[in-house]
């Protein structure tokens, strides 16, 4: 299934043997059969000490699987530590990703109700402006969903939407159940 001994050990949440590995010159930028990366493994196996480890030894933040990043895969997961771990070492949070991903892991932290992890992103830089496949600002979509303390989050780095007679938290959160939900 085109595994290494390294991604095996990041599947059972070896630390010790990820590091043996590591240590022993273990390729971080090797692709399984499916295309990830260990970088994108570890995120979705939530291990913060190995994703710690694998950028520690060279393993590139932004390498694009798919699903996206593994800020788009640790975002989707709600993984805030990952997320944390992954935005202190400069992952791009506004990245569309060339169109390889649909949606920015800002975009994804809104549809998934993550607060802390739209927090993270939203100090790390995340383009709050850049909308969904469906055209939806991430403030629209937490609005839509009944998320106040996300709209709040969004607002002061959301630019006025024209279509908002009202620009404020309430004023959004008023607008979105007065439209007809888009359909996907």
């Amino acid at each position: 299934m085109g595994e290494t001994p390294l991604t095996v050990a990041i599947g059972c949440q070896n630390v010790d043997l990820v590091r043996y590995f590591l240590d022993q010159g273990a390729a971080t930028m090797k692709l399984n059969d499916s295309g990830s990366t260990p970088l994108h493994l570890a995120a979705a196996a939530g291990s913060c000490e190995i994703v710690e480890l694998l950028l520690s030894s060279g393993a590139y933040v932004d390498a694009l699987h798919l699903g996206g990043t593994a800020l788009h895969s640790a975002a989707r997961d709600g993984r805030d530590d990952i997320v944390k771990v992954l935005l202190d070492h400069h992952a791009d949070a506004g990245a569309d990703v060339d169109g390889n991903c649909k949606e920015t892991p800002l975009i994804i932290a809104a549809i998934s109700g993550s607060t802390e992890i739209l927090k993270c992103l939203v100090l790390a830089g995340a383009d709050a402006n850049v909308p969904d496949s469906l055209g939806r600002a991430p403030i629209e979509i937490a609005a839509r969903s009944g998320r106040r303390e996300d709209v709040e989050i969004l607002f002061p780095v959301t630019s006025r939407i024209p279509n908002v007679c009202d620009w404020s938290v309430d004023g959004i959160i008023r607008h979105v159940k007065s439209v007809r939900p888009a359909k996907v």
